[in-house]
């Protein structure tokens, strides 16, 4: 691959900035982790393994693995390092696995704020394996790993932009669960005057804003990046412990 000293040089701040966005997303992953273990030793680790306990433990510790892939090729600085397909399926596969199981916590939580209504929970269902099911396909096919030919660079990501789609479907997602729980919180507020159902309601719902945000800085970052040669930047979500 043959370029231009503004695009080398435009590639080579791309690839450092994301290097330094996994990284900050590894430090977040660790503090989450930190703050919240002894709340999953007390609430989780004496359960018994049934779904929820498996959904949790794959979207609290798999971003770890995911997060460690991607900053071990954003690391390859050497052209005459292989970029072999295999780091790309496990990467993608890891990142997939664990947005999925992060998806499924919302669906979860949702569940439960509407006091296990299965009409619900089939619907979003249904409606989160149409979506990632179409985001996986956008994300997957158009991608695949370059050897940039330059010292500097390394491996590259070719992609047209998919991951803004991707994203972008997995927001309106979770804007989506978002307003489910709003709509039950105020009809929670106004039917009584417990002040820990309020609290849980609100916290509920400030959980899934945090999450929606993060969604749109992934959004935001990979729209900004340019379109011919785009890094991901899967920074990833860091589920609480159920509460």
């Amino acid at each position: 691959m043959s370029l231009t000293v503004p695009e080398f040089a435009g590639l080579q701040t791309s690839k450092a900035s994301l290097h330094y966005f996994n990284v900050a997303g590894i430090a977040i992953l660790v503090f989450d982790y930190f703050i919240t273990i002894e709340d999953e030793a007390r609430w989780v680790w004496g359960r018994r393994w049934d779904t929820t306990r498996l959904i949790f433990t794959v979207s609290r510790y798999l971003p770890f693995l995911g997060t460690g892939l991607t900053s071990y090729y954003l690391s390859i600085n050497s052209a005459s390092t292989p970029c072999p397909a295999s780091l790309q399926i496990t990467e993608n596969v890891v990142h997939i696995i664990g947005v999925i199981a992060a998806e499924l916590l919302l669906i979860l939580r949702t569940y439960a704020f509407w006091h296990g209504n299965k009409r619900l929970l089939y619907g979003l269902l249904a409606y989160v394996t149409v979506s990632i099911s179409a985001a996986v396909v956008i994300d997957t096919i158009p991608t695949q790993f370059l050897t940039s030919g330059q010292p500097q660079l390394g491996c590259l990501l070719e992609s047209p932009g998919n991951s803004a789609i991707v994203y972008s479907m997995l927001l309106i997602y979770e804007i989506v669960i978002f307003v489910l729980i709003a709509y039950k919180s105020f009809g929670a507020s106004r039917g009584t005057r417990s002040s820990l159902v309020r609290t849980i309601y609100r916290d509920g719902m400030f959980y899934v804003l945090c999450i929606i945000a993060i969604t749109l800085v992934n959004v935001i970052i990979s729209f900004a990046l340019p379109a011919s040669y785009v890094f991901k930047s899967r920074i990833p979500k860091a589920d609480s412990v159920p509460s």
